[in-house]
This record gives C-alpha cells, structure tokens and sequence, in this order.
C-alpha cells in the first residue's frame, strides 16, 4: 500500500478521469492521518476510528502487527471503559472486539467483528431485512433465510483499503446467510444457482450428512449449482481438471469433473454456445430427476395425475438411489456414476 500511494501521488491529477480522480481523492483520505470520522453514535465513532487506525498502521507498514494489535487493544480499553462490558475485564483482543460489537449494537447499530485474515474486522451497518426463500434442490426443498444488510458506515478492512470497491458480501451462520445488499443482484440467476441453491445444499448436508468433509460439501453444492441451473449450465460445467484436494479447502472450488459426469453432460469442444448449452442443461436435469428430485418447485406429476407437492428437505419420503452393485445387465456407468456423485457417495476426485 506504502508504494500504491507513493505512485498515486506521483501522477498527474489533470490527466484522470473524473471517475479516476475521485477513486484518487478517495483513497487519500482514506489513508489520511487522523482516519476519517462518519456521522456515528459517539462511542461507535472512536471504535470505528481505532480500527481505521489499526488499518492504517498495518497497511502503511508503520509498526509490527504485535505493536498494531496491542495499541487497537489499548483503544479499545479505554472507549470500553464506561461499559458493562469492562466490568467483565476485557481480556485478550478478540475478547475486546467482542465487547466493541456489543457496545455498538447498544447504540441501535449492527455490527460484525472477529478477524477477516490477514486484518481484525470491522464491519457496521444501519439496515437489516431478513427473507426466507423456499429453494428447490435436485431431490428436495429448504427453506433459506436470508438477511440482507444495507446502509454500512463501514464496508470492513478490505472496503476501507479499495474505497469500497472490494468487501466480504456475507456469509453464513448455521441456519442463515448475511448478504450484503448491494453486493447481489436477486433477480439473477447467479444469486437463485451460485447463492441460495450452494448453500441451500450446505444447510441440507450439514444435517444429513454431518460427517462430510468441507471437500466434499463444496463439491456437492458446485454439483447442485450445475443441476438447478438454465441458462448458466455452461459455464457452470468449465470444471478445472488441475485442483486436488488440497485445493478443494477453499470455498466454492471448481473441482475435477469425474468422466461418467463429463460424458452424461457433453465433454466435446463447445460448439454453437446455444446447442451446447442446452444439451448440458438437460444432461444436468436428467441427473437430478434420477438423483430422486425434482429441479424446479413442482415435483413430477404422480401417476394418478394429481400434482404432489415437492420433498421437504430431511424428510422420510424421499427417494433414495439405488445400490450400484456389479449385477447390472445393461450399461448405465455414465448415469449411476452422476447419481452417485450428486448424492450420498463421497465424489470420485
């Protein structure tokens, strides 16, 4: 950040864009010394500035992180001062910021603290709208409830450092996501595939299938993401051959696709994109339909005719995948080997 800065102040400002320039102007004040103040409750606005502080000192390579973290902890210390929170004692930096969250919500924010690698964080917003989406499965519906948060004084570390170009857009509890509001657009395709059906699957196989490595639950909802989706199928198939395991720890990985998938859903150089697509999104529903599920809210039609309502996730009444044992008689590798890895095998990678 030390040399980013050095190369700002070095160009021009009359050759910039008026949108470069206000990045420009931006990011100056960003970093200026004392940080800059928002229109805050009192004791929010000096945690707020403590943690610009921090930010500033370890960005602009000003002290060690031993020597940044102590001083944000003394800070703190003495804002938390007055609070019910400091007749606990404070204790140790991640108890502090803690306490600095609980201080903040007191003053009628929200607030989210604890440490975004490599930076203790902190994120602070006005607006919170929760919302339960009833996401279909390739076997099954969950509700999601989602709780969009908006109007943020601070966009955390990574939003302080790019001007709010660059920010964590949520995460998740274990029966919530946190989205922040401007970071998703929700009448896409990407949010219903790559957000609410992704971790729809997470919430269904935290519950399942407990034992499940983060490897395999990642695998699972990128292989969910490819079942429910239409027009994004094909790029949702682009599976890079070159990630192992070690690799898969990451979130939403893009893992190595198992032959039998890559045959059922088209392995060939993409041709007309519009034909490709097509033929992979309906390779991906005939997986999900022998998975034992529905793709969309409406389960197939029984044969008496009369529409039944899709399975509730967890539920008894879903059907399962049959045993693949070696006394097939016919050829159907390229089906079960999908099936399998869509449901309760562990994936072939």
């Amino acid at each position: 950040m030390v040399k980013a800065l050095s190369v700002l102040n070095s160009i021009d400002s009359s050759r910039l864009s008026a949108q470069a320039l206000s990045a420009a102007e931006c990011l100056r004040r960003a970093f200026a010394d004392p940080p800059r103040a928002e229109d805050l409750p009192p004791l929010s606005q000096r945690v707020l500035i403590s943690y610009r502080h921090y930010w500033q000192t370890l960005m602009l390579r000003r002290s060690p992180v031993e020597d940044a973290e102590g001083e944000l902890l003394a800070s703190l210390n003495t804002i938390l001062a007055g609070t019910a929170a400091a007749a606990t004692g404070l204790g140790d930096l991640d108890a502090a910021s803690e306490h600095a969250k609980g201080a903040i919500e007191n003053e009628g924010l929200f607030a989210l603290t604890g440490v975004t690698s490599p930076y203790y964080e902190l994120m602070i917003w006005r607006v919170e709208s929760p919302r339960t989406y009833r996401v279909a499965l390739p076997e099954c519906v969950i509700d999601v409830r989602v709780v969009f948060l908006d109007e943020f004084t601070s966009l955390g570390w990574a939003g302080f450092a790019t001007c709010g170009r660059y920010y964590s857009a949520g995460w998740a509890t274990e029966d919530s996501l946190f989205a922040v509001q401007s970071a998703h657009e929700t009448e896409s395709e990407g949010f219903r595939v790559s957000y609410l059906a992704h971790e729809g699957r997470h919430f269904s196989d935290y519950k399942e299938f407990p034992k499940l490595e983060q490897s395999e639950l990642e695998y699972r909802a990128k292989l969910t993401e490819i079942a429910v989706s239409e027009n994004s199928t094909h790029d949702l198939r682009e599976l890079d051959p070159r990630f192992d395991r070690d690799v898969l720890s990451t979130h939403r990985p893009r893992p190595r696709c198992p032959a039998p998938l890559r045959e059922l859903l088209g392995d060939e150089e993409p041709g007309p994109r519009g034909s490709q697509v097509r033929r992979t999104g309906e390779g991906c529903r005939r997986v999900a339909q022998r998975a034992g599920g529905p793709t969309s809210q409406e389960s197939p039609t029984p044969s008496s005719g009369q529409q039944r309502a899709p399975a509730e996730c967890g539920s008894n009444n879903r059907r399962e995948v049959p045993e693949l044992g070696c006394a097939r008689q016919h050829d159907t590798t390229a089906d079960e080997g999908a099936v399998m890895a869509l449901r309760n095998e562990s994936p072939s990678i």
